[in-house]
């Protein structure tokens, strides 16, 4: 038996898999769902926004998972804002562990023994409305990693999102 130490066979994949996610006319898609998308996306980012440095005592940011968290679970926007409401969060995700690093530095706040990561989620939690059931830690790390597929289906570009056939919507 010969070994594939390179995982060619994979790699042959590559292109089948790329033409299902990419559909037929990806620039057409890209252009459509740019044109449908754009002002939603323009609207949702000013909804988001955390002009505070000190983000982890800010009410914006609990504002700004909110709006998120409406896209995300189809109470608002589109199949194709969702994609970039994922993208969103994990940009707040970003900036605010970014915060919490710094505060930690500056020894502001948080105690040490929490890991940054889990300070962040601590915080969406706190967003969600209601009392949190067991789950709900377990459901917003599963929002996060889904946004974090589509960051790297995105790349630095949150519009490469809306290149994607319907088809991406299983891979993430």
């Amino acid at each position: 038996m010969i070994r594939d130490p390179y995982n060619y066979n994979r790699l042959s994949k590559a292109p089948v898999v790329a033409a299902r996610l990419l559909g037929e006319h990806p620039i057409n898609t890209f252009t459509q769902n740019c044109d449908t998308t754009i002002i939603d996306w323009t609207f949702l980012l000013r909804q988001t926004a955390v002009t505070n440095h000190h983000v982890t005592s800010d009410s914006c940011l609990t504002t700004a998972f909110k709006v998120v968290d409406l896209i995300i679970t189809g109470k608002a926007g589109t199949k194709l804002l969702r994609r970039l409401a994922y993208i969103r969060l994990i940009q707040l995700f970003n900036d605010l562990e970014a915060c919490i690093r710094s505060e930690r530095h500056n020894l502001q706040r948080h105690a040490l023994q929490k890991r940054v990561a889990t300070v962040a989620i601590d915080a969406y939690m706190n967003a969600q409305d209601g009392v949190p059931g067991p789950n709900v830690r377990q459901m917003l790390r599963e929002r996060k990693r889904i946004g974090k597929r589509w960051v790297q289906l995105a790349g630095p570009f949150p519009l490469f999102a809306l290149i994607y056939s319907d088809e991406a919507e299983t891979v993430v």
